[in-house]
């Protein structure tokens, strides 16, 4: 019975160790599965933290593009006016130009009536200087 109870003992120690073997094995994997379950949480926890700055830097972004295009609208507005201004201004000083151009004529024949007029007037002064003159003359002549 000693050998027996002997026998039994090393089968229950024998299956103990098998099984020691076995939750060790088990514990082994467990822990390398939390170390792997550890490192994606943190992966993840980096991914978030990634996605969170990318998001932010994507709205930082679009407020970017919409202060550009508003100021694109606004320079395209300013050029718009611009080019009207332009236009309007060339109008003007073609029409200026023209005006001008009718003016010099019209002080161009003003100016030659006036000197048609002076030269008249100049005409007349001399004749009437030489019939003064001959005035002047037949006085001396009826006081003599």
């Amino acid at each position: 019975m000693v050998l027996s109870n002997q026998g039994q003992s090393n089968i229950y120690v024998t299956e103990l160790y098998r099984r020691w073997i076995e939750a060790e094995l088990v514990r082994e994997n467990l822990e390398k599965e939390t170390l792997s379950l550890k490192c994606k949480i943190q992966r993840t926890l980096d991914v978030e933290k990634k996605i969170t700055q990318l998001s932010q830097d994507l709205q930082t972004q679009k407020e970017k593009v919409k202060s550009f295009t508003t100021q694109n609208q606004s320079s395209q507005a300013a050029a718009a006016s611009a080019s009207e201004d332009r236009d309007r201004i060339a109008t003007e000083l073609k029409d200026f130009a023209e005006s001008s151009r009718k003016k010099d004529e019209e002080h161009k024949v003003v100016l030659s009536k006036m000197e048609e007029s002076f030269t008249n007037a100049r005409l007349a002064y001399a004749n009437m200087m030489a019939e003064w003159d001959a005035l002047k003359t037949g006085e001396a002549d009826l006081k003599a």
